[in-house]
Formats: structure tokens, C-alpha cells, sequence
């Protein structure tokens, strides 16, 4: 073997080829791809549940407001808050045994306060509760 066809074979193997190269680049671009799925996956995970936890802060706040800013009355009251969330008051008569009702002038009210987002077409429920107040 001449010292010509020696560093040829010597160089030719040293190096990568045309495949192993195409083939580590579909590797990294598949991987990169996983990587950019589950990241943007995560941040509408977090923008979602950050939007679910403002709704039931409004959800809560809009239920202890029943009794002293909304009259605790038969029927419905809806409104809209300052982030542009709209929510809703139901207020239903709660059936008591007979042998209990009307103590007093007091009654006992299913109250359900649910609230819709701006891009959304109906209202979803979201907190429910008992309250007795006087009976009108």
C-alpha cells in the first residue's frame, strides 16, 4: 500500500458520513420538537388553571356579597367585574320538612353563583350553598 492510498483510508475513516450526520440531525430536530410541545403544553396548563383561579376568587367573593350587597331573594342577578368576567346569582327556595318551616319569618335559600368568561357562550357553575335568610 503506497503512502498515498494510506492517508486516503486514514482520512476517509475520521470522519462521519453523509447518513450518519442526516440521521443525528432528525434525532436532535424530533427532540427538539418533544422540548417545544411540552413547554408551550405547560404554559397553557398554567394560564388555564391561573384563569380558573381567578374565576373562583370572583365566584367566592360574589357568594359572601349575597345577604348584604345582593338581596337574598328568589330569582336571578347577574353582572359583569372589572377584568371583564360576567357572573350570575341564582337564588331558589330550599324545601324544608313542614313541621320545620317558617320559624320565625326565616326561610332557607339554594344559592348558585356561576360565572362566564368573555370568550365564553355559557355560564358554568361554580360554587353552591344553603342560606337561611327572612322570608319575603
Amino acid at each position: 500500500m503506497t503512502e498515498r492510498e494510506q492517508k486516503h483510508q486514514n482520512y476517509a475513516k475520521s470522519g462521519f458520513t453523509l447518513m450518519e450526520v442526516l440521521i443525528a440531525f432528525a434525532i436532535l430536530s424530533i427532540s427538539l420538537t418533544l422540548l417545544f410541545k411540552s413547554v408551550s403544553d405547560g404554559a397553557w396548563h398554567l394560564k388555564t388553571a391561573e384563569d380558573k383561579t381567578i374565576a373562583i376568587r370572583l365566584a367566592q367573593s360574589t357568594l359572601a356579597r349575597v345577604g348584604r350587597d345582593i338581596p337574598l331573594k328568589i330569582g336571578a342577578v347577574e353582572g359583569q367585574a372589572e377584568d371583564g368576567l360576567n357572573w350570575k346569582v341564582i337564588i331558589r327556595e330550599y324545601e324544608i320538612s313542614t313541621a320545620k318551616k317558617n320559624i320565625s319569618g326565616l326561610g332557607a335559600f339554594w344559592v348558585v353563583v356561576a360565572i362566564k368568561g368573555p370568550d365564553q357562550n355559557a355560564f358554568e357553575p361554580l360554587l353552591e350553598t344553603l342560606k337561611i335568610g327572612a322570608q319575603k
